[in-house]
């Protein structure tokens, strides 16, 4: 059990306690009991010292005290009774306050994606090791988003680990999610800025996030690249994409076409630029 739980139900305790245990007792001794008391020992010594009944001092005992007597034990039997019927009356009480505690609790902890992150957690090191074996079964796409939550957790305790971060962001781009794509390339691209490999990632990232901003920030992160590296086919195949989408037929086919020169021809990539490629020159022939 989680120690947040465990903490939240002794707190709950602790309020149910407070409104239920009998913090009073019956046996403290109020006014009406000392004044009871101190008449019948004033009493005993009038009676040895030879007052009657009717005695003066008797009379006056019985007006300032005894008269106060009956008033006293209904209020004593009143006390004794109300904390009984305050505890009955507060169980409704009671008892809403642990409904509403329990589904604001599930409500804002999010009880099953606690639930789902410890799984993750525990099935973490299993499959990074079927993931990384190429003999290995690929992984369902439930076991990869469950790689991938395992993953981001480990990350928050070793946030430097460029290749953990990459990794990440693989696993993302095979789930079509966005937010993880990008969270992961740029965490991995922060990291290390000056590493080719890493800015083609994150590049890459941009310019498939489909926002104008993003994609002119990883246009330019491609040409600092292609500065650098004008060999590089990867980011000559990115931008050929980007441009291509942009409508910029002549340029992505100007790229495609470079992609395609430095490509060997047994490389299963020459097929896929040379498809683009073609693609490419026919829209921009129309």
């Amino acid at each position: 059990m989680s120690p947040v739980i465990i903490v939240a139900v002794l707190l709950l305790l602790v309020v149910l306690a407070v409104l239920f245990i009998p913090w009073s007792t019956n046996s403290a001794t109020d006014r009406d009991t000392l004044n009871q008391r101190f008449y019948r020992s004033r009493l005993d010594e009038l009676a040895r010292e030879g007052h009657g009944p009717d005695d003066a001092l008797v009379v006056e005992l019985q007006r300032t005290l005894l008269d106060d007597i009956p008033r006293g034990e209904k209020r004593a039997l009143a006390q004794a009774a109300a904390p009984a019927m305050s505890r009955w009356v507060l169980l409704p009480g009671a008892l809403v306050v642990v409904l509403v505690s329990g589904g604001l609790y599930w409500h804002s902890a999010n009880v099953e994606q606690l639930l789902q992150w410890q799984h993750a957690r525990a099935q973490y090191p299993q499959l990074l090791k079927q993931v990384m074996d190429p003999q290995a079964a690929p992984l369902r796409e439930d076991q990869l988003a469950s790689l991938a939550l395992g993953l981001r957790s480990r990350l928050q305790d070793d946030r430097q680990n460029i290749a953990q971060w990459r990794l990440l962001g693989r696993i993302g781009v095979t789930l079509n999610d966005n937010a993880i794509i990008l969270g992961a390339f740029s965490q991995a691209w922060q990291l290390a800025p000056k590493d080719s490999q890493v800015t083609v990632d994150y590049a890459g990232a941009l310019v498939r996030s489909g926002e104008q901003g993003n994609i002119r920030k990883g246009e330019l992160l491609l040409r600092d690249v292609l500065a650098q590296d004008a060999n590089n086919v990867q980011a000559l195949d990115l931008l050929a994409f980007s441009d291509y989408l942009q409508q910029r037929y002549d340029q992505a086919a100007q790229h495609w076409k470079q992609a395609l020169a430095l490509t060997p021809a047994d490389d299963p990539q020459h097929a896929i630029i040379a498809g683009n490629l073609r693609q490419a020159t026919l829209r921009s022939q129309q």
